[in-house]
């Protein structure tokens, strides 16, 4: 071409440039053929922008592709921002450490709550707070076929990402682009993702789709989990895991849960536990879809921006959380930090008289119990996924430090085994010597959690591990119902309610006559699926019925569980087999359903009717606010000394309760006599610990009587606080005699020990440990051990041991050295920051173990009284006037509210499961009583 030709050329372009252009049309589906999906090409483009294209192709005969797994929302629920320098900076780490006072301003006492808060600001330059940017709209675009399509942020994010992964390094130079090479894997140029290569403005698509997703999963050569992009705090998670692993490994030889729980404080780090909660918090672990995309997917691999952590590393991380003490001690790390409080209680309580005494409105940043769920939620999920690949005959795996690999900890090291580099050194190596490019405020801090390079890219990233797992033995199928899965699934979230239940539907080896048919509404599938439950006679779906202030869906009845919302509780039934109680004993329930009244309603409503037996009615319940201390001893106190429920030989056996001992000096009450005498009665104290915990603990029913020792060190400890809180109160209030706020503090301070001494009244006996109960109740089994104690006056009589702490164990706490002198920083007391003396370890952990049984029944549940003076746990709703039921069929009691004034025929609206204590195993049906038929409307 000549030089004219040249000019002309360039002329052209110029002209070509300068003429104005049609914009982009929005894209348009073609519809697909039968058991067809399309997939995704990502083309080279500009930084900024994604191109790309979309293939339509047979399923059966599918080029190799992989699939993408997120969350359409934001994905990041916690993030940080630095603290400030200066002034503000200081204010920020004294709110989390230290307290002033009382709140005088004059002088007073500095008390530190928790140095443990202060040693994490020290260390890091950020601290966390909430992300409630959570909307899914679809804001941002991409370019597909040369026309546009609009996706959501968090989609363009991965997308973006996943461009310069996939992208050739001759196509990222001739784009000018980094070059990022992170998958040392045979990859894809094909990728599935749900929300493009599925029209979702066409229904009858969407329909035709969802049966196929489980193949199209089964399929991909790889499921990439985006959990959203790549700050320090994911970089921190994916440290985290690795190294509580390699403490799993160390620390538990023998892989006992209990082992590592006894030396928690020494196998955790509390940047672990913070981090591992952030990571867990992100919403890829609460998200319905990602059930079934992680159940089906060969291999699985969370991904935030260039780092990838195969899944099966999550599993030692889970299971060090899987305990109650340590999930809620790990979820209380995070929870203070982000509302920037003391960690201890204590401190909390002292903070909050400092803040109204100064007018400070202290604004939860996250609410009591959201992190706790969150992270309850990805525990549960983790696990139940790794379940239900088990269940279903999939491949799993373990890591290689599993049982069979740890060095033994009986045999002397100099005989034990070399081990190799563990997967966590090499993947801290990685890590430390290729992450780079981070922008959050961990950055420039005096001790990051990695090393960081000078480089503005990466060009392989090897922290990609795909090896050092074992993979197990599959095992046999075995059925898994609709049921389980909803249920197991319950805490996950869907933005469209019905997905709650059509997430599930391929995942179950049965076939239930119900279809993903997004014409329905939630209410015509939620009826419709309890109704295909109810088929099998398993009432166990009641128990999981949500708290009727929690219902969503409108125009639900009250038996059919709102699916949308997740339960408050852990239901005492999760299924008939592996439920400890049975309170209608083998009797048999005929389910009839009759149609409702209202023939305007859209969806058709149906009542329905069964046949119980009524227990009692409700006369009142514990109070909605207040210390809970207090509130349970105030209700108890209402009730009889002696329980009017009898128990009967078998529970008593089980319960460990004949083995009484008393001194023949030892005085007793007339009440005391009467339990001598009928031993099938028992204390009020003894109800209300047992109902407190539901009767359970250490997987036991009914719980051993050594439980009622962690309940009174439990009581012991609420008094010992009441005491010096109550002195610090009163040197506060006489600096200013006008605050009320103060004046009703040690008020409620002594209320707590009114309640108890009135609780207490007619126990006798003296204050007994549980290693002597444990001694006696062991000795009761033979006879002649019993001969030489009746030689030295003792005799096995019965008698009511006592559960509350005499005056001789109150007069020990009240020697305590706390807060004698608040003036003086070495003695003042520093709650949080170290144990009480007056508690030995083995009664501290005891009462921990009793404190974590106890939150986890009286979530989302209240603790109420019948006419009668029976005890029980019933929904947060439970009101008087509310009926307590046993209906044949089901496992426990049920609370009901009458319906239309209990006009015949009675009909009723079931409020929520209950524990009644003395009537969980089939009671009921050896007094006689007369069975009623009823509707649940």
């Amino acid at each position: 071409m000549s030089s004219k030709d040249d000019l002309e050329s360039d002329q052209d372009l110029e002209d070509d440039q300068d003429a104005p252009r049609a914009a982009p049309q929005p894209y348009k589906y073609t519809r697909l053929p039968s058991n067809s999906i399309r997939l995704l090409e990502l083309l080279p483009s500009p930084e900024d922008d994604i191109y790309s294209t979309l293939k339509t192709v047979s399923l059966d005969d599918a080029p190799r592709f992989d699939a993408l797994s997120y969350s359409w929302a934001n994905p990041i629920t916690i993030r940080e921002a630095p603290i400030p320098k200066g002034e503000a900076g200081l204010k920020e780490m004294q709110r989390l450490s230290y307290v002033s006072f009382p709140p005088t301003g004059h002088g007073s006492g500095t008390i530190s709550i928790d140095p443990r808060n202060l040693a994490f600001v020290l260390k890091h330059n950020a601290l966390p707070y909430m992300d409630r940017e959570h909307g899914r709209g679809r804001s941002r675009t991409i370019y597909c076929d040369g026309m546009t399509m609009p996706v959501t942020n968090t989609l363009l994010e991965a997308l973006i990402q996943l461009r310069r992964i996939i992208m050739s390094k001759k196509d990222a130079e001739k784009s000018g682009m980094v070059y990022l090479e992170t998958l040392p894997v045979p990859r894809s140029k094909y990728i599935w993702i749900d929300a493009v290569c599925i029209n979702q403005d066409d229904i009858d698509e969407r329909n035709a789709q969802v049966p196929l997703m489980n193949q199209i999963y089964a399929s991909a050569q790889y499921v990439f989990a985006w959990i959203g992009e790549y700050d320090t705090l994911a970089e921190a998670g994916f440290v985290a895991v690795q190294e509580m692993a390699r403490k799993y490994r160390d620390e538990a030889k023998t892989f006992t849960i209990t082992e590592i729980w006894k030396s928690l404080d020494a196998v955790l780090d509390r940047d672990e536990v913070y981090a591992l909660v952030c990571l867990l918090s992100r919403l890829w672990f609460r998200r319905a879809w990602v059930v079934q995309e992680a159940v089906y997917a060969r291999r699985l691999y969370i991904w935030a921006g260039f780092c990838f952590l195969d899944w099966w590393h999550l599993l030692p991380a889970i299971w060090l959380l899987e305990t109650e003490r340590t999930l809620d001690w790990a979820v209380n790390v995070t929870t203070s930090l982000i509302r920037r409080e003391p960690f201890s209680s204590q401190g909390k309580k002292l903070r909050q008289i400092t803040a109204k005494y100064s007018g400070e409105i202290l604004e939860p940043a996250v609410e009591d119990g959201e992190i706790r769920d969150y992270v309850k939620g990805a525990v549960s999920f983790v696990e139940g996924v790794v379940d239900v690949k088990k269940r279903l005959g999939f491949q799993t795996f373990r890591p290689y430090w599993s049982d069979k690999d740890v060095v033994q900890t009986d045999l002397p090291e100099e005989q034990t085994a070399p081990r190799s580099a563990s997967v966590s050194d090499s993947y801290l190596q990685a890590l430390r010597s290729e992450i780079t490019h981070l922008s959050e405020p961990f950055h420039d801090g005096p001790e990051p959690f990695l090393d960081r390079t000078e480089a503005t890219g990466a060009r392989i990233n090897p922290a990609f591990i795909n090896h050092d797992f074992i993979a197990e033995e599959p095992k046999p199928p075995v059925p898994v119902s609709l049921f389980s899965l909803i249920t197991r699934f319950r805490g996950v979230g869907a933005s469209d309610p019905r997905d709650k239940v059509f997430a599930f539907l391929h995942l179950a080896t049965e076939e239930p006559d119900l279809k993903a048919n997004y014409r329905a509404t939630a209410q015509f599938v939620f009826m419709r699926t309890a109704q295909l439950i109810l088929k099998s006679d398993d009432l166990s779906l009641l128990s999981h019925v949500q708290d009727p202030s929690e219902t969503k869906v409108a125009g639900l009845p009250s038996w059919v569980p709102d699916f949308s919302v997740s339960l408050r509780r852990t239901p005492f039934v999760v299924n008939q087999k592996e439920c400890p109680y049975n309170a209608s004993g083998s009797t048999f329930q005929v389910i009839i359903y009759l149609t409702a009244e209202d023939p305007k309603s859209l969806v058709r409503t149906e009542i329905l009717g069964l046949s119980g037996y009524k227990l009692d009615v409700v006369a009142d319940v514990i109070e909605e606010r207040g210390c809970y201390f207090s509130r349970v001893g105030q209700l108890a106190s209402r009730t009889p000394k002696i329980y009017p429920k009898r128990m009967d030989g078998d529970y008593m056996l089980k319960a460990k309760l004949f083995y009484r001992v008393r001194s023949p000096e030892t005085e007793l009450s007339a009440d005391d006599e009467t339990i001598i005498q009928d031993p099938s009665q028992v204390p009020r104290v003894e109800a209300l610990w047992r109902t407190l915990v539901a009767d359970f603990s250490v997987f036991e029913f009914p719980a051993r009587g050594e439980v009622g020792y962690a309940f009174a060190d439990w009581v012991t400890a609420h008094i010992h606080h009441s005491l010096h809180l109550e002195e610090h109160y009163t040197i506060a209030a006489a600096t200013n005699p006008s605050h009320t706020e103060l004046r009703a503090r040690i008020f409620n301070q002594r209320r707590k020990r009114v309640v108890w001494k009135v609780l207490a009244a007619g126990e006798q006996g003296e204050y007994q440990c549980s290693d002597c109960f444990t001694f006696y109740s062991s000795l009761a089994r033979y006879a002649g051990p019993w001969q030489d104690y009746e030689k030295q006056g003792y005799t096995p009589r019965m008698h009511a041991w006592r559960y509350l702490p005499d005056e001789k164990r109150l007069a020990a706490l009240q020697d305590c050295s706390y807060g004698k002198s608040h003036n003086d920083t070495k003695s003042a007391g520093m709650i949080g920051g170290k144990e009480c003396p007056a508690f030995q370890p083995a009664e501290r952990i005891r009462k921990e173990l009793f404190e974590a049984r106890m939150q986890e029944v009286k979530a989302g549940r209240r603790l109420f009284r019948t006419e009668t003076g029976l005890l029980g746990m019933g929904p947060k709703s439970t009101a008087a006037g509310d009926e307590v039921w046993v209906i044949p069929g089901a496992k426990v009691p049920f609370v009901l509210r009458p319906f239309d004034g209990g006009r015949a025929p009675k009909r009723y609206s079931l409020v929520g499961e209950a524990y009644v204590h003395g009537y969980m195993n089939g009671e009921v049906l050896r007094e006689g009583r007369e069975r009623e038929n009823f509707g649940l409307v």
